[in-house]
């Protein structure tokens, strides 16, 4: 059971690894504002973020044994506030960015999503979103923007006739100015989506997203978790923490002897599965034929997306020895390989969207079959007085954004570790991946690091799970690597594979053949 003993809720002494510090009332507040403290009846709670969501969530269950069902009463439409960190400082994080401060910006509970009754009462299960979450859900958007897409975010955030919130937002900047309007639509659909249209002023990939974590809301590409733009360069984000799967399954060591070192264990994890060769030619993650429809010209524009020739105009989380966008190693996922020894036709010298001149000869590769996706866009200029000339430049926007969102989807690992709020979505996580088998490079490398594997990935989803009975914080992570963390084998001639031909298609009636 939780114990008596109160801990000062600022005090920074881990004292086990799945310590955590949480305010001593958990207030539930009714509609009328009659406020009852639930904090011993609690019996879990768990906090959700993920870069793909707009407003936090969660969840809290409580057994009833004082009839607060019928004296506040519980109806789906109370407020909750409680305050939760991890008692440590993680390196570069601000001690405020690292607490889930739910008085100073209370959650709103929409939903009474489940009630039991047992001996001693009744168990509820409240689920709450922040209060942007249900403001959302309550206005439309009918007016017309036309500043960029980073003011207009902006405005729809802090605006009464928006979203009116009162909290921190991070915002990437926009290139260009737009003319947009919007038709009545909620206020987190329009930002979705400027996003899916927007640009970054000072770096490349057009994968905007809208989603708020423990720090507040961030409007940003996911390409700014690669790096940050420092005297106008790139400089790559530095890892926040770190995990050994090989802790994994293995006794732990005395917690009191060194407990912030046992944040770093894991106690299991597994990888999703990865890299589905079919759904990503469908999905034109690598490879994509963008058409365009200018209809004041009345003309057609035909763009490549080829992800292995664009690598080197993008940035990674992995660069190799140089720290230099363009000259940076190639750790993509594709093999730098001929992909059908059945077709020994040559590729095309396209150009494409991050190399205008062109792609140059050689055979095939799997990225090199663009009309594996075709996608159709309308982009007329001089619709509007504002970037008139240049339109809204979806033949680059539309596949790049497309490869940003799917690409996260290829090499995924879920990790349970123990409770920790100085890691968000949107961070930079060290992960210690072992080879799981001997290997001759073992002796000759001096570690038994997964080449491929180890070092950086970053943070796209995260649950909180607090146990305030069994005094526990665990941490559910999902993260992802866009890259390898070494170059795969490159070779430029096919594989020498002999394959016989069947002969031509046979009529079954009278067996002729087709020719």
């Amino acid at each position: 059971m939780a114990s008596d003993t109160i801990i000062d809720f600022n005090d920074n002494k881990l004292r086990f690894p799945e310590d955590y510090r949480i305010s001593p009332d958990i207030n539930l507040i009714s509609h009328d504002g009659t406020s009852a403290n639930i904090a011993r009846q609690v019996l879990d709670i768990n906090i959700y973020e993920s870069l793909y969501n707009n407003f936090l969530s969660g969840d809290i269950t409580f057994i009833d044994t004082f009839g607060l069902g019928e004296r506040l009463p519980i109806i789906g439409q109370e407020l909750l506030e409680f305050k939760l960190r991890t008692p440590i400082e993680t390196p570069g994080t601000k001690l405020d960015l690292q607490t889930y401060d739910f008085k100073k910006h209370k959650m709103f509970v929409y939903k009474v999503s489940s009630r039991k009754k047992v001996n001693k009462g009744v168990v509820y299960t409240l689920e709450f979103t922040s209060y942007e979450g249900i403001k959302n859900n309550l206005v439309r958007i009918s007016r017309a923007f036309d500043k960029g897409y980073d003011q207009a975010v902006a405005d729809i955030f802090k605006k009464q006739w928006g979203l009116g919130s009162k909290k921190r937002l991070f915002i990437q900047p926009t290139k260009g100015v737009y003319k947009y309007v919007a038709p009545n639509m909620r206020p987190a659909d329009v930002i979705n989506y400027l996003a899916s249209r927007a640009q970054p002023s000072m770096s490349i990939i057009p994968g905007y997203q809208f989603y708020e974590n423990i720090q507040g809301f961030h409007f940003r590409s996911i390409e700014s978790a690669y790096f940050v733009v420092r005297g106008g360069r790139y400089v790559q984000h530095p890892v926040v923490f770190e995990y050994f799967l090989d802790s994994a399954g293995q006794p732990s060591t005395n917690a009191l002897d060194e407990p912030f070192s046992l944040l770093r264990r894991v106690y299991k994890f597994r990888f999703q599965p990865m890299y589905n060769t079919i759904e990503n030619a469908r999905a034109g993650t690598f490879s994509s034929t963008t058409i365009t429809h200018d209809l004041y010209t009345k003309s057609f524009t035909t763009d490549y997306w080829n992800y292995v020739e664009d690598y080197h105009g993008m940035s990674h989380t992995s660069k190799g020895d140089s720290g230099d966008v363009v000259r940076q190693q190639y750790f993509g996922f594709v093999p730098k390989v001929p992909f059908d020894f059945h077709n020994k036709d040559l590729r095309e010298n396209r150009k494409t969207i991050y190399r205008p001149s062109g792609t140059g000869t050689g055979y095939k590769r799997l990225t090199d079959y663009n009309d594996n996706k075709t996608i159709l866009q309308s982009d007329t200029r001089y619709l509007h007085d504002t970037n008139s000339a240049n339109g809204y430049e979806l033949a680059k926007v539309t596949p790049v954004r497309n490869y940003a969102r799917k690409m996260p989807e290829n090499l995924q690992l879920i990790m349970e570790v123990p409770g920790n709020t100085g890691i968000t979505v949107g961070n930079v996580i060290r992960v210690n991946i072992p080879r799981f088998s001997q290997s001759g490079e073992d002796t000759i490398e001096g570690t038994k690091q997964d080449k491929y594997l180890s070092e950086k990935w970053i943070i796209s989803h995260i649950r909180h799970a607090i146990n305030p009975q069994d005094l526990k914080h665990r941490t559910i992570i999902t993260c992802f690597k866009e890259t390898f963390n070494s170059e795969l084998y490159e070779r430029p001639q096919p594989l020498s594979v002999e394959v016989k031909d069947d002969g031509l298609p046979r009529d079954i009636i009278n067996d002729k053949t087709y020719s």
